[in-house]
C-alpha cells in the first residue's frame, strides 16, 4: 500500500502526465521531445490537480519516481531520463492503473477473501457480497483458507443481520415478533436498534423497546419475523451503547445488580491464557506465587461470567465474592450429582 493517500494521488498524477503523448517540455521545444515531463512540470501539474497552495518540492518528486520504477508498490514503470530534457515513459501503453495489483496483492487478496467467505452470516450483507463476487471475477482463491474462524453458518437468525443493519443505518423503527427460551408464544415489540454484537457465535441486537421503555439485548436466534417500519428514532449516545457492555462478560445485563469485585485464583499454567486473552478490560494481577495468579475484575454478575468460570474447570477458584463463589460450588455440586446419578443407573442396569 502506498505510504500515505496524498503518494498514492501523486503516483497517479504523474501517470497521467507520463501518459500525456503531445507535452512538450519547458526543456525542449524539439519535436522528437513529445511526452517528456520536467520535474517541475510535474510538481506544478500534481499541485494543481491536488489544490495544493506550494508545489512538491524536487526531493519529493524524485522519491516518487523512484518508488513507481522499482517494485515495492508493484508498479515497476518503465520511467526514463532524458539528460537536461525530463522523464517519458519508454512504454507509451503503460499505466499503474491497468495493473494495480501485484503477485503479493492477488496473494494477500486471495487470503482475505477466503477469510470473508468463512463467515457464511455475512452474505446478507448485499454490498458486501456483491464486492467479493466482483473480486472474485478476477481473483482465483485457493480451496481453503490458512486462517480458520469457529463460525456457525447455519446458526438461526442470521437472515435478519441485514434488515436490522439497514434499520439502525436508516434509524428505523421495526416491529419484531420475539419469543424468548422460557415462553411459548411470541410477542410483537416495537425496537429501537443501536447495535448489533456477536457474542460466542451468536449474534445479538441491543435496542430500546417501546413496550417496556428500556434497552435490552435481544437474540436473533429467538427473533421469529421483522419488519422496518417507516418510522424513525433518535439514536443512542455511543457512551450509553458502550456503558450497557462496560462492566459485563458476554451480552446480558441483569437489572438492578451492582458492580461487584470479582476475585479468581488460578493454577499458574492456565494463568497463561487469562494473561493472553483477558477474560475482560478490567482484569489486573493482584498476587503471584509459585503455584497460582489471582485476578480481579469490577463486573455485574451475569450468567455468562458463570459459564466463563466453569469453562476453565479445576484450574479456576471463585475467592469472591461470597454469592459467585457459592454459585459456582452449587453448580459445580449438582454436576458431580448428576454423575453420581448416571453411574448409579448404570450399576443397577448391568
Amino acid at each position: 500500500m502506498p505510504k500515505n493517500l496524498s503518494a498514492s494521488r501523486r503516483y497517479i498524477i504523474i501517470d497521467e502526465c507520463l501518459h500525456n503523448r503531445f507535452h512538450l517540455p519547458s526543456s525542449s521545444v524539439m519535436a522528437q521531445h513529445p511526452g517528456v515531463w520536467t520535474i517541475g512540470e510535474l510538481a506544478d501539474k500534481i499541485a494543481e490537480k491536488l489544490d495544493l497552495r506550494n508545489p512538491p518540492s524536487e526531493r519529493t518528486i524524485k522519491e516518487d519516481i523512484r518508488v513507481m520504477r522499482s517494485g515495492e508498490m508493484g508498479y515497476e514503470a518503465p520511467i526514463r531520463n532524458l539528460s537536461r530534457i525530463g522523464y517519458y515513459y519508454a512504454d507509451p501503453d503503460f499505466s499503474i492503473t491497468q495493473n494495480p495489483l501485484s503477485e503479493l496483492d492477488i496473494e494477500n487478496l486471495k487470503e482475505v477473501l477466503a477469510i470473508l467467505k468463512q463467515f457464511k452470516g455475512f452474505r446478507y450483507f448485499t454490498d458486501v457480497n456483491s464486492i467479493i463476487s466482483k473480486i472474485e471475477d478476477t481473483v482465483n482463491i485457493s480451496e481453503y483458507s490458512r486462517v480458520l474462524f469457529d463460525t456457525v453458518p447455519d446458526a438461526a437468525g442470521l437472515e435478519f443481520i441485514e434488515p436490522l443493519s439497514a434499520a439502525i443505518r436508516q434509524k428505523n423503527i421495526v416491529s419484531a415478533t420475539y419469543q424468548p427460551f422460557d415462553r411459548d408464544v411470541a410477542e410483537t415489540l416495537k425496537l429501537h436498534p443501536y447495535v448489533l454484537k456477536e457474542y460466542n457465535n451468536r449474534w445479538f441486537v441491543l435496542a430500546w423497546s417501546e413496550k417496556d421503555h428500556k434497552t435490552w439485548i435481544y437474540a436473533l436466534d429467538r427473533i421469529r419475523t421483522i419488519k422496518l417500519l417507516d418510522e424513525e428514532f433518535e439514536p443512542a449516545h455511543p457512551d450509553d451503547i458502550r456503558g450497557y457492555f462496560k462492566n459485563i462478560v458476554g451480552v446480558s445485563l441483569p437489572t438492578g445488580k451492582p458492580v461487584e469485585e470479582v476475585i479468581v485464583r488460578m493454577r499458574k499454567l492456565r494463568a497463561n491464557y487469562l494473561l493472553t486473552k483477558p477474560l475482560h478490560p478490567s482484569q489486573e494481577i493482584i498476587q503471584k506465587d509459585n503455584d497460582s495468579v489471582t485476578f480481579r475484575y469490577l463486573l455485574i454478575l451475569n450468567q455468562e461470567l458463570e459459564s466463563k468460570i466453569l469453562e476453565l474447570g479445576n484450574d479456576a477458584t471463585v475467592i469472591a465474592p461470597p454469592g459467585l463463589w457459592e454459585r459456582i460450588k452449587a453448580i459445580a455440586g449438582s454436576i458431580l450429582e448428576n454423575y453420581h446419578i448416571e453411574e448409579r443407573k448404570q450399576k443397577m442396569e448391568s
